[in-house]
């Protein structure tokens, strides 16, 4: 979680360009780690007409992205790249995952009265700079995965309903689907 000047206050989600917003925040001050949240803190920035922002994307893009950031070696995606996949899937579910595990995955974001959707975190975050009268040209692209395609041609039903099964509410609280 990241605190700026003392009004704003930044809910870090992984793979969901949260780096590259904190980069953007000129003199945001980490309390905790990148991926923690204090409610307290949050609450307060909230009680004194501050802004708490949550950053989401859709689980089943999440995971993909996962995938290729754990497989950033890997030849373009084909059809085996669905099939190991489905391997990597079943595995991280199964031994569980720091960040996975959270539940929800988008922890904090029921708190949250600035929600950016990563489909429009670039038109969204604008926005919240326009908002807060914050300085900022563009927003710098760290660490993204690189993306072959659609996320969808990575799932079969069989994987699909894992995310379904694990997910499921929470991508319905945030207007997610498949």
């Amino acid at each position: 979680m990241y605190v700026y000047r003392n009004r704003l206050v930044f809910i870090a989600h992984p793979r969901t360009a949260s780096r590259s917003v904190a980069k953007a925040l000129p003199g945001a001050v980490l309390w905790g780690t990148h991926h923690e949240v204090n409610v307290v803190k949050a609450q307060n920035i909230l009680d004194n007409g501050g802004t708490v922002v949550s950053t989401v994307r859709n689980m089943y893009d999440v995971l993909v992205s996962w995938f290729h950031r754990a497989h950033r070696s890997d030849p373009p995606t084909n059809f085996v790249q669905v099939e190991k996949f489905s391997n990597w899937l079943d595995k991280v579910l199964e031994g569980g995952h720091q960040y996975l595990d959270q539940d929800p995955y988008h922890f904090g974001y029921d708190a949250s009265n600035f929600v950016i959707p990563y489909e429009q975190i670039d038109d969204m975050f604008g926005e919240l700079c326009r908002l807060e009268d914050i300085d900022v040209a563009k927003l710098p692209n760290i660490g993204a995965s690189i993306r072959y395609r659609d996320y969808r041609r990575y799932y079969t039903d069989t994987t699909r309903q894992m995310v379904e099964d694990r997910w499921g509410r929470e991508q319905e609280q945030l207007g997610y689907s498949f």
